[in-house]
């Protein structure tokens, strides 16, 4: 069949991220049937851990989501997802990586699929986002995260495939109306976003994608009340304001406006938290204090670091799977919020933390062997974002194998080739391959130079 060229808009955390592709156009017949059913194959990398299981649990909740309604102005929408055959692991997924990175490898490695389970999909700027996919395009990305909040993502991400873009798109938190803030599809959605429109279930309804097909009835029919949340015991003495900000998810960017309107006191909350158990709401508490917290609170954000993962059994009960999900994601996090504490405040802590992470050995003893390069790769890149001289010897470690046209490093004055580089003691940080080497010094070089513009100013 002819291809045609398309340009993708993918809608994930912190940005629209936009590129063209070749794609051949998706080919369906008008859904005819009571209900709507929308079959989805889900494949992943064997290290991110989910079974059938878990997938049919999350996809009977998006599910019973849609088939009620949850408040007044929304109303039940006729369709259901269902898991189309069994999960699929294939060491060639990524675990990590951007958005365009993780619809690339979907479309290449498993193009018959339209999910991928990964833990965690950065974006351009070094943010975290939960979950992406490309306007009106059937497949989609999303993090292992099987909590309310990730299954709010589910149903987002699959609004986005039908073509359904952002409520309140560029309104900040505290605009919108109650709504929109309701909506599923609002660019900031919390635990309570779960209303489905009459256009979006329209969308979901009609849509001429692969995966979607008309039946006479559904595989199970949702009757009973509205969904009701139960807020955990670390919730009950927050303030509901901050509650809400730890338990949304964020798609499209950081609610800065909402953020910045933290109190000293909030902050502390969330340092309290942070020293508790981990759970999913140290997602959102991570990255705020790595925009608002100082620099001794390095500490706390590599919590999620002394948390190890135990050796995991070839089964794993769905208990351990869950646990191992968000300990290795929050992992990520972690190192991710380290270097934007360290790029924000030259945390010298913060960059020694980096650098003994981006040791696959000292990574391996936080996250397993099988995890280790993928956490230690993540936090050479932290730290090529801070632009700090003391992260450079782990950079040019990293890039000790590549070739191509480099951009020059500076340090302490004198120019600085990746070749040859320092003794043994680094011999264990990841290679990186000779693109990625040449974004690596990118990313050094220009927050270097920032750095220096900032000091420059300051010293006027």
């Amino acid at each position: 069949m002819k291809t045609t060229a398309v340009t993708i808009v993918v809608v994930c955390l912190g940005l629209h991220v936009q590129w063209s592709t070749a794609q051949e156009p998706a080919v369906a017949a008008p859904v005819v049937g009571v209900f709507s059913q929308h079959r989805l194959k889900v494949v992943k990398n064997p290290a991110v851990l989910a079974t059938n299981e878990d997938i049919d649990e999350i996809l009977r909740s998006i599910s019973r989501s849609a088939q009620r309604a949850n408040y007044g102005w929304d109303k039940p929408c006729s369709v259901e997802f269902v898991r189309e055959a069994e999960v699929i692991n294939d060491g060639r997924l990524p675990i990590r990586g951007s958005a365009r990175q993780h619809q690339e490898a979907l479309s290449r490695v498993q193009p018959d699929a339209n999910v991928l389970l990964v833990l965690s999909i950065e974006d351009c700027a070094g943010w975290q986002a939960a979950g992406c996919a490309p306007l009106g395009s059937d497949k989609m990305a999303v993090t292992a995260d099987f909590s309310s909040r990730g299954e709010i993502v589910w149903l987002h991400e699959r609004g986005h495939v039908v073509g359904r873009d952002h409520v309140a798109q560029g309104s900040s938190v505290s605009q919108a109306s109650d709504i929109e803030k309701t909506d599923v599809m609002f660019w900031n959605p919390s635990k309570m976003s779960t209303a489905i429109s009459e256009e979006t279930c329209k969308a979901m309804r009609n849509a001429r994608l692969p995966s979607v097909r008309g039946v006479s009835s559904p595989s199970f029919l949702v009757v009973g009340d509205q969904l009701t949340t139960v807020a955990g015991q670390e919730l009950r003495d927050m303030p509901e304001y901050l509650r809400e900000l730890l338990e949304s998810a964020w798609l499209e960017r950081p609610p800065l406006e909402a953020i910045s309107k933290l109190t000293d006191r909030d902050l502390d909350i969330i340092r309290n938290l942070l020293r508790a158990e981990p759970s999913d709401l140290w997602v959102n508490a991570l990255r705020i204090l790595e925009m608002l917290g100082a620099e001794q609170d390095a500490t706390l954000l590599a919590r999620p670091l002394g948390f190890p993962v135990s050796s995991i059994p070839s089964e794993p009960d769905r208990s351990t799977r869950l646990k191992t999900n968000l300990l290795r994601s929050l992992a990520l996090q972690s190192t991710s919020s380290l270097g934007q504490l360290a790029k924000r405040t030259q945390s010298l802590e913060a960059i020694f933390l980096l650098r003994m992470v981006a040791h696959t050995t000292v990574a391996a003893k936080s996250v397993g062997q099988e995890f280790s390069t993928e956490l230690a790769r993540s936090a050479v890149q932290s730290l090529a974002r801070t632009g700090h001289e003391l992260a450079l010897p782990i950079v040019l470690s990293a890039v000790r194998g590549a070739r191509g046209d480099f951009p020059a490093v500076v340090s302490s004055g004198r120019t600085v080739r990746p070749d040859p580089l320092p003794g043994p003691l680094l011999d264990d940080v990841p290679a990186f391959d000779d693109d990625e080497s040449k974004d690596l010094l990118t990313d050094w070089t220009g927050a270097q130079a920032a750095q220096s513009n900032i000091i420059l100013r300051r010293n006027k």
